[in-house]
Parts: structure tokens; C-alpha cells; sequence
């Protein structure tokens, strides 16, 4: 039986097809990723806020949030724990860190920036600035432990600048994390604390009273880095590179971080 021209040609389009779609590279999948992520504690909100969108772009990426002082996740590092991004508030443990060769060359830069801030509970009328703290009245003072939380040291060298460390030293109950702080003040078994302007707005029960000057202390810094044995080291600059956008950017002013002038978009 005689096939038809048009059957024919039928035909040769089917197999010519197929040969095409034998030839076109398979579509490469995204392999999925979990980035750990070490940081302070005083970043947690934004952070969770920050994967939120940075999952919009990026789903097949999990970041998963290891949040602590600066203290015990820089011991965790040099016990060898497995991660692949720090963020510290504290530059002193990501120079330790960096004298012992954890960190992977080029990666470190300074990300955003803190401030201290004076707190007491919502009723409290008879406080207003840091030396209304050497007032008899005032019995209890909290504040960081400053081998554990950054913020003690900062407070530390508040009271030295302003001359009047030897007046309320004896009033200081130190605190081994910030919320610890909040929870003292707000339920009036301190008269008064001290914590980054980051965690003070996360509390209900604490007003800030007033901010300390920048010449009072050392530079509130939160540093980053990338760790020498992180697995993830493409998906990790890209991280960082998103928390130097504008969208990121807009989640940290939102929590009080100051941010560098410099950012990607």
C-alpha cells in the first residue's frame, strides 16, 4: 500500500522531533542547601524575618539559625562545630577566630551596628539619664556579664566615661543574656538595666529612657564571615550578599540596627 505524501511527511516531523528533544540538555535542578547560620542573639527577629524573604527567591536554600552570645558560639566553633556564616556583635571573637585560622580569607566585613540604650520598667517616672543612676534610691542595676554577653562590656565602659563607675558598681547584677536583662526590669527586680536598642523594642514592659552617646564606647560592630570548613561557600556569599540589599536593609532599620552607608542593591 502506497503511504501519502502527507502521511509521510507526518512522519519524518515526528522523528525529527524527536531527535531535537533527544538533543536539548536536561533542565538542571536546584540542589537543596542548608546554610547554618551562627549569630548573636540580639539578631534573631530580623533574621527570622530576613529568611522570609530570602526564601521568596531562594527555596531550595534552609537556613538554619544556631543564636547565641559571642561568647559560647565562638567556643562552639573551635570545638569544631560545622557551620558556614558568623555574625557576632562582638569583633573581638571574630578576631580570635581569625588569629586561629577559622575564617575563610576575604570573607570578613562589618555588616551593621548597634547602640546601648538605658531602660526601666513602664511605671518608672524618677530615672532619665545614666547618672540618675548614683541616686541612693536606685539599689539594682542590671546589666550583661560581659565574658558571656557583649552588651556588659559596652555598659561597663559607659559608666567608666561618664566618671561614675565606682558610684554604681556595687548595684550591678550581671546577666548572662539580654532578655534576661528585660525580664529583671520588667518585673522590678532591677531598677534599671541596660541592652542593645535592638532588644529593648521587643519588649512590652521596658521604655528606653535614653540612648547613650557613641563617644561613650567602643564601636557597637556586628562583624561577618564566612568559616573555613563551611560546605556552602557559593550559597553562602550569596547570602550575605543579600543582607546587604535594600530589602534586607529595611528589616534591620526596622529592629533599630544601623546600617553601613554602603550596600548592594
Amino acid at each position: 500500500m502506497r503511504k501519502s505524501p502527507f502521511f509521510l511527511t507526518l512522519i519524518y516531523w515526528a522523528i525529527l522531533s524527536v531527535f531535537f528533544l533527544s538533543c536539548t540538555p536536561a533542565k538542571k535542578e536546584s540542589k537543596f542547601i542548608t546554610l547554618t547560620v551562627y549569630a548573636s542573639a540580639s539578631l534573631k527577629s530580623a533574621l527570622a524575618d530576613i529568611q522570609k524573604i530570602y526564601n521568596q527567591d531562594n527555596p531550595n536554600i534552609t537556613i538554619k539559625y544556631k543564636l547565641a552570645n559571642s561568647g559560647t558560639l565562638e567556643k562552639l566553633i573551635e570545638q569544631g562545630a560545622r557551620v558556614d556564616i558568623l555574625i557576632t556583635s562582638n569583633s573581638k571573637s571574630l578576631d580570635n577566630l581569625q588569629s586561629k585560622n577559622f575564617l575563610l580569607a576575604g570573607t570578613r566585613q562589618n555588616l551593621l551596628k548597634n547602640q546601648i540604650v538605658l531602660i526601666v520598667s513602664k511605671d518608672t517616672k524618677n530615672i532619665s539619664d545614666f547618672k540618675d543612676l548614683t541616686r541612693r534610691q536606685i539599689q539594682k542595676i542590671a546589666l550583661g556579664d560581659r565574658t558571656k554577653e557583649a552588651s556588659g562590656k559596652y555598659a561597663l565602659e559607659i559608666f567608666m566615661n561618664l566618671g561614675i563607675l565606682d558610684q554604681v558598681k556595687q548595684k550591678f547584677v550581671f546577666m548572662s543574656k539580654n532578655n534576661e536583662i528585660l525580664s529583671f526590669v520588667e518585673n522590678g527586680k532591677a531598677n534599671a538595666g541596660l541592652v542593645y536598642a535592638t532588644d529593648a523594642i521587643l519588649s512590652e514592659g521596658v521604655k528606653m529612657v535614653t540612648l547613650s552617646p557613641h563617644e561613650l564606647h567602643s564601636p557597637i560592630v556586628y562583624p561577618i564571615a564566612i568559616l573555613k570548613t563551611s560546605p556552602n561557600t557559593p550559597e553562602a556569599r550569596n547570602f550575605i550578599q543579600f543582607l546587604q540589599t535594600d530589602r534586607a536593609e529595611a528589616v534591620f532599620l526596622k529592629y533599630r540596627f544601623v546600617v553601613n552607608s554602603k550596600r548592594s542593591n
